[in-house]
């Protein structure tokens, strides 16, 4: 069990309190640190006026029972389900996450942590946190237990690692679901196929295979009463029928999402599916129609949460100008993308940003003096923050580049990077 005088510590940091604000001119600050460093055991006067200074029960500070806290794990597991947590629910789960527990016990911890971070705080700041200090307690490969907490907790890794534009290790966490996939019900089996469907659209270049998930994700989908569920595999599906040029069937998802968007009042859903029927109309050149589809999907974004939907937004009015010759307005664009991607540390978005960019400089004066050093940057920034996809097709482009112009050594060593040799 961890001390009383660490729970304090904790729980006085969660509260974003300092040892002065705490103790407040009634006991001294020597006492404090004192008893937070666990040189003397504290007095049940200043146990309890912490409490109240704190705003928690007593027993938040000094529970000692573990059968009791295992029970209220479970209970919390309950209520997840159908209700938010308080936020002595959330200490509760922090303090017992720095306790002695076994694997089960602590996958549980960091699953609703997750849970709490992911569907009540949409922080994924922090929950990328949660995974990190998960890691420290819970091994990558869980055997020899069983329990749906397992398949919660694997699900929720791969969502924060998937906004985080770790596609591959998003894809290895819903992987690892799988083996679980019988101890959940069917609503938690069609999210399974429907995320599972997302990240193999990033990490395959054959979009039919993440269409074969989403796919599936759909028959359970039709079997429920979760229109949300629903419009995301139809939106989902839409984005996969662009990709494999499949028009009338991409469009008739995505009109049919808007549609649903619409009755709920679902504004990020809404821009999202502006988004892609502006793709759509861009890969059959309608530029206008599309840069119309663009700005709708950006003024929404804008009003509701900066982020990776509001950088692909930037990204293809970027695009479209650029094919328009309208070199200032997609460099204008692209300097909005690129201080959003640097601030929401969206990797992958930020190299598509600089790639473009440097095709836009080059484009707009005809000069290439700069291309080969800044290609050659981008593919460093890759290698740091670990994108081996997007490497690739950018060594590739890069390799090609020395071809011809008959550098073929140069050609080669670019070759072998873009097949994952280099």
């Amino acid at each position: 069990m961890i001390e009383i005088g660490k729970r304090i510590r904790t729980i006085r940091l969660v509260k974003k309190m300092n040892q002065a604000e705490l103790v407040n001119g009634h006991f001294s600050l020597t006492y404090l640190s004192r008893v937070e460093n666990q040189r003397i055991k504290p007095s049940d006067n200043f146990i309890q006026w912490v409490s109240e200074r704190l705003q928690v029960p007593v027993n938040l500070i000094v529970n000692a029972n573990s059968d009791l806290c295992l029970k209220e794990i479970d209970r919390l597991i309950e209520k997840g389900m159908q209700q938010e947590f308080t936020e002595e629910e959330l200490l509760f789960l922090q303090l017992e996450a720095q306790e002695v527990h076994e694997v089960i016990d602590y996958i549980k911890i960091y699953w609703l942590l997750l849970k709490y971070y992911l569907d009540q705080k949409h922080d994924f700041s922090k929950a990328r946190e949660i995974v990190e200090k998960s890691k420290i307690h819970i091994p990558e490969y869980v055997d020899q237990i069983s329990h749906a907490s397992i398949f919660h907790y694997y699900m929720s890794c791969g969502m924060v690692c998937f906004q985080a534009q770790d596609y591959g290790k998003a894809h290895q966490y819903y992987l690892l679901c799988e083996a679980f996939i019988d101890l959940v019900d069917r609503a938690d089996m069609a999210k399974y196929y429907h995320k599972l469907s997302q990240a193999k659209r990033f990490i395959h270049d054959d979009m039919t295979i993440a269409l074969h998930y989403a796919e599936k994700a759909y028959e359970f989908v039709m079997e429920l009463d979760d229109v949300m569920l629903k419009m995301d595999v139809l939106v989902h599906k839409g984005i996969l029928h662009l990709a494999l040029k499949q028009y009338t069937k991409a469009k008739q998802c995505l009109t049919e999402g808007l549609e649903i968007a619409r009755k709920i009042h679902d504004q990020e859903s809404e821009a999202l599916i502006y988004y892609h029927l502006g793709i759509g109309c861009r890969d059959v050149q309608k530029y206008d129609k599309a840069i119309e589809y663009f700005v709708t999907s950006e003024r929404i974004n804008e009003k509701i949460r900066p982020g990776k939907n509001l950088a692909d937004c930037y990204l293809s009015l970027a695009e479209a100008y650029k094919e328009r010759k309208e070199w200032f307005t997609a460099r204008s664009y692209l300097e909005k993308g690129i201080l959003l991607t640097m601030e929401q540390e969206l990797h992958v978005s930020f190299i598509e940003m600089g790639c473009l960019k440097v095709h836009v400089n080059k484009e707009m004066t005809g000069d290439w003096s700069n291309y080969e050093k800044d290609i050659k940057n981008i593919l460093e920034y890759c290698n740091e923050k670990k994108q081996t996809g997007i490497r690739n097709k950018i060594a590739c482009e890069l390799a090609d580049y020395y071809y011809e112009r008959k550098s073929f050594r140069k050609a080669a060593e670019y070759y072998r990077m873009a097949a994952g040799k280099g």
